[in-house]
């Protein structure tokens, strides 16, 4: 197997993917990887201005240097959760204060009914988990709930492992994907978690040259 058809496998319909990083320009290669293989069926939910603003630099980062991938980001559908409506890329389709976990969760529902066969794209979910303790936790599980036959990918910070519920809230994801540091390269490990043909575990070592990730 190679890398690119493992992200085909990512991206394929009814999935649920945790990606756990250590830096976060990993993840967004990844994402990137993923948007040319889901196309137009892609949603973006962005907790806070710090995931905004990382989302924002990586972005135009990479299409300075991959001027014809900028289309790929510009039917992006955002729901932004923070103090402003400013988005990285894309369409705004929504946004709200970040206040009462009540408030979010009925917001976020708003924009996640009636989706069918898309995919949504996570980014910031640890704050959740840091502001609204079990509330976060339990809006996480929602979204899985509440939106039948649409793929979910959330990308996390590595450091999440730390959390007292990490254990549970994997649970939730069919595989479980580690983007790390390893002597200079990177290495993505795979941990699939339901029954199917891909294998148990995989892993791979990348390197990242302009934003895209290379095979070793």
């Amino acid at each position: 197997m190679h890398y690119s058809e493992l992200v085909k496998i990512l991206s394929s319909d009814d999935v649920r993917n945790l990606f756990m990083y250590s830096s976060f320009k990993y993840s967004f290669s990844i994402f990137t990887d993923m948007l040319k293989e889901v196309k137009s069926r892609v949603n973006l939910i962005v907790f806070g201005e710090s995931l905004q603003r990382k989302l924002k630099k990586s972005y135009e980062n990479y299409v300075k240097a991959h001027p014809e991938d900028r289309k790929l980001f510009d039917d992006v559908k955002i729901f932004k959760v923070g103090k402003n409506n400013e988005i990285p890329f894309g369409e705004l389709y929504s946004s709200v204060i970040m206040t009462s976990p009540s408030e979010i969760g009925v917001s976020l529902l708003n924009f996640l009914e009636g989706m069918d066969n898309e995919h949504v794209f996570v980014f910031g979910a640890t704050t959740l988990m840091e502001l609204f303790e079990d509330d976060g936790y339990d809006m996480i599980v929602q979204m899985f709930d509440y939106v039948r036959n649409s793929s979910f990918h959330v990308f996390v910070p590595v450091e999440i492992e730390n959390y007292d519920k990490s254990v549970f809230l994997k649970k939730y994801f069919d595989h479980i994907i580690k983007l790390r540091n390893s002597g200079g390269k990177v290495l993505l490990e795979v941990k699939n978690n339901v029954f199917s043909t891909f294998p148990d575990y995989v892993s791979f070592e990348l390197s990242l040259i302009d934003g895209k990730f290379k095979e070793v």
